[in-house]
């Protein structure tokens, strides 16, 4: 994966993706509904670009201030949620995806090369077994089903708390699972979100960070725990 995402190369493909997504996505400084599908696609890249570069090439000490990070992260997230200003929240985008990529950093340096690439391999396996299940059973995907996901979500969650405090870790395989098996649904439904929102698109307001954000927080967490069942 190193020789593919390399420093020199993500300074070149960073500027050239928000070529592409600024010719694609807009026209007249409003983002358009045009390509729907291939601005997603290269919005979803730009994210998943500036998060490995920032992890790799931004060296920022949090120790210390962790609370105040997440403070400010979840600040950042519920702003990137409610503003309409394009500009604005572009800029969220960045800032958001520059510091997941930051924090991120520590958890990713316990890990050797081969496990991040045997990692990759396998994330790149299950993303296409869920698109491929969103595309061609979306009517399995109720909408019932993403307040049981969360739900779902918030338990396990609390169960892996107790499991680190109480149990020494002596279940985080299992949930691992659990959670992978969570957000593999995650991905299938929000796949199917976008191809329903691509039909009701409006220009101005075409929902691309939403959406890609939603989805690019999955990729990153399907991926860290792809690692962790490597430990």
């Amino acid at each position: 994966m190193d020789e593919i995402f390399t420093k020199e190369k993500l300074q070149i493909a960073i500027p050239i993706l928000f070529g592409a997504i600024y010719f694609s996505a807009f026209k007249n400084g409003k983002q358009v509904c045009d390509r729907y599908f291939l601005n997603y696609f290269l919005y979803l890249l730009m994210s998943l670009a500036i998060y490995y570069y920032t992890m790799n090439e931004v060296n920022i000490d949090f120790k210390g201030l962790s609370i105040i990070v997440f403070v400010g992260l979840l600040g950042a997230l519920f702003a990137f949620s409610m503003v309409e200003n394009i500009v604005l929240k572009h800029v969220l985008w960045l800032v958001l995806i520059v510091c997941l990529g930051i924090i991120s950093k520590r958890f990713y340096e316990q890990f050797n090369k081969e496990d991040i690439k045997d990692a990759m391999k396998k994330l790149m396996i299950i993303l296409i077994i869920c698109v491929f299940v969103a595309l061609t059973f979306p009517h399995l995907l109720k909408p019932k089903l993403e307040i049981i996901l969360l739900f779902s979500l918030l338990i396990t969650i609390l169960l892996r708390f107790i499991d680190y405090y109480f149990y020494d870790k002596k279940y985080s395989h299992v949930l691992t699972y659990v959670i992978l098996f969570l957000f593999s649904s995650f991905i299938m439904y929000d796949t199917k979100r976008v191809v329903e929102f691509s039909k009701k698109c409006a220009n101005g307001k075409t929902g691309y960070l939403d959406n890609v954000f939603d989805m690019f927080l999955n990729v990153i967490i399907m991926f860290e725990n792809i690692l962790k069942l490597g430990e």
